[in-house]
């Protein structure tokens, strides 16, 4: 982990959690921007610009919510599992030799009951596309999609600075059923964590709308925007990692041979250094250099270029709603 015990106890022991948050902001852990009031302010259509009463806050970055909340779950991840199983046991136990359509029945209306208990208010997105018979069809966002994005919000409310930060000081013990049970922010998230899940799987089983947030397909989404400094298209980041889990002995002559395919058909850019980490952080295969060569000059490595041509020529990605709302 990044952040976990990145400060010292000793450092901020007689601090206000206003002095820590802007000794955080010194070190480069928190980041000021806008207040929540100032960008509703500029919202406004008679908004004017005066610099000097310019409201900002300071803010834990993005990466540091998502690793306290990947921290938090783990630690509480008991309350998580065993309220699942005991939904999906109960479920099972109930409704024990039903035919699948109407268990999908029941599993749909538990769906929207577990959904709507949410009481989650989002944004619809709206797309058309024409369809074989050039007949205009309307796609809107589902309700994972609003799920997500919900819990998005849920992780930020988590992530104050008081509960940040035993965990920037690296105090595992802090976290333990008391907080738990006294803290409203952790509560909540953890019971979002669980309707997620739960949410998940009924979606995975009776296949109600197109998982477009919590699938692995869509994970590659996510893993390309992080790496799109390398990558030059969603589909190059695809086959990449297709090839990569396909091949059964990742050895570094193989890794030269797709780096220069990739390179072949323009699909990433020319830095072996970027390249040479991605397949370390995502892959754990240590890679010292990475070696390219011209034709004939090793006939093993011409070969392999050839068969990776040849699976590069025949890869395709079958377009869903993924590709219309990828960038939400």
């Amino acid at each position: 982990m990044t952040y976990f015990g990145i400060i010292k106890k000793e450092e901020i022991e007689e601090y206000s959690i206003e002095s820590i948050e802007y000794y955080l902001l010194e070190k480069d852990i928190y980041f000021k921007s806008f207040s929540l009031n100032q960008m509703e302010k500029m919202m406004s259509p008679t908004f004017v610009s005066n610099y000097d009463e310019t409201e900002t806050s300071l803010y834990a970055p993005l990466e540091l919510i998502h690793e306290f909340n990947d921290f938090i779950f783990k630690i509480y991840e008991k309350h998580v599992s065993s309220s699942k199983h005991n939904y999906f046991s109960k479920f099972n136990e109930e409704f024990y030799g039903l035919e699948y359509s109407e268990l999908r029945k029941i599993a749909l209306s538990d769906f929207n009951e577990i959904y709507d208990n949410l009481k989650i208010v989002h944004v619809t997105l709206i797309d058309e596309r024409i369809s074989a018979n050039g007949i205009s069809h309307t796609y809107t966002t589902g309700k994972l999609f609003k799920l997500y994005h919900f819990q998005q919000d849920i992780k930020k409310l988590m992530a104050t600075t008081e509960n940040l930060l035993s965990f920037l000081i690296g105090d595992l013990s802090f976290y333990n059923e008391d907080f738990f049970e006294q803290n409203i922010e952790v509560r909540n998230a953890v019971h979002v964590e669980i309707v997620k899940q739960i949410l998940v799987e009924i979606n995975d089983k009776y296949s109600f709308e197109e998982d477009i947030y919590y699938s692995k397909k869509v994970s590659q989404v996510f893993k390309f925007k992080e790496y799109n400094y390398i990558f030059k298209n969603l589909k190059s980041y695809q086959f990449t990692n297709k090839m990569i889990e396909n091949c059964k002995t990742l050895k570094r002559n193989y890794i030269e041979s797709l780096y220069q395919v990739l390179l072949k058909f323009d699909l990433i850019t020319d830095h072996k250094e970027n390249f040479i980490a991605f397949i370390e952080n995502e892959y754990r295969f240590k890679v010292t250099k990475i070696t390219t060569f011209t034709p004939k000059q090793n006939i093993q490595n011409d070969k392999r270029v050839e068969l990776l041509t040849q699976e590069w020529e025949n890869h395709d990605v079958e377009k869903t709603l993924l590709d219309m709302f990828q960038d939400f």
